[in-house]
């Protein structure tokens, strides 16, 4: 709702009690960049852990699935 600025001998209308130019200065805040988390080192390639391959020479056998109903 509008209102007329509370500062004595002006006539801006406003949203809130002051008009921008009455309005009192507001304190500069620091406000910190990028994600808060602690810096940890990149993930690498050499850092990932490798999974485990199985043996070649022994092959696993594939299960089957038919489609009518049996294994």
């Amino acid at each position: 709702m509008l209102r007329i600025c509370d500062h004595p001998d002006c006539t801006t209308l406003t949203l809130g009690p002051f008009c921008v130019t009455h309005d009192p200065p507001l304190a500069a805040e620091p406000y910190p960049r990028g994600r808060p988390f602690p810096r940890s080192k990149p993930r690498t390639l050499q850092s990932m852990p490798v999974p485990a391959q199985p043996d070649p020479a022994e092959p696993t056998p594939v299960r089957a699935v038919s489609f009518r109903g049996g294994s």
